[in-house]
């Protein structure tokens, strides 16, 4: 029986993505680290969601909010406390944020596409940042109504992002054949 080499499960490569390969852009990424990496982001960020969502109702002034008829007053009150559950993501999300980055860029260059559809979109996130950051200057709409510069940003980046996920389905590309010098 062959000793065939031991492949990290899909936890490991998670793990390993956080932790040797946290800001490595160089190098490869096989298909399964990619999805082990984004799955189990996925899942933890699907968990931590509803988990800090029923937190932070459970911690909500029930009667205060309740015996209030003014919408705008139910409103600030709600909003305090679901600042510090969107704080706390954003801070999450700001760790998570360059290993995401470098394990879609690996990914790209071992199925031998272009890094620069990575880093373009890379730059689409950072663009839709600094929109809200300057010209929103840091502002939620409580509403969900979005302005036509921000709905613009936000499909592009969809469709944009789907795109990098059909192109990290790919198989790996052989490195080409380097020709003895002569």
């Amino acid at each position: 029986m062959m000793n065939a080499p031991i492949r990290p499960s899909l936890w490991q490569n998670f793990i390993l993505c956080l932790t040797k390969k946290y800001a490595d852009f160089s190098g490869k990424s096989s298909r399964r680290e990619f999805w082990g990496f984004n799955l189990v982001l996925f899942l933890g960020a699907l968990f931590f969601s509803f988990a800090g969502t029923i937190l932070t109702l459970a911690s909500l002034p029930w009667k205060e909010l309740l015996a209030t008829d003014n919408q705008e007053v139910f409103h600030a009150i709600a909003q305090e406390h679901f600042m510090y559950f969107i704080i706390t993501m954003q801070v999450v999300f700001l760790a998570i944020y360059l290993p995401f980055w470098s394990v879609i860029i690996r990914r790209l260059r071992d199925a031998g596409f272009h890094t620069a559809w990575g880093y373009g979109y890379m730059a689409l996130g950072i663009a839709g940042l600094i929109k809200w950051m300057v010209f929103d200057r840091f502002r939620y709409s409580m509403d969900g109504s979005m302005d036509t510069t921000t709905l613009f940003l936000a499909v592009v980046g969809n469709v944009w992002f789907l795109l990098i996920v059909i192109l990290a389905c790919f198989p790996s590309r052989p490195e080409p054949e380097k020709l003895p010098e002569q």
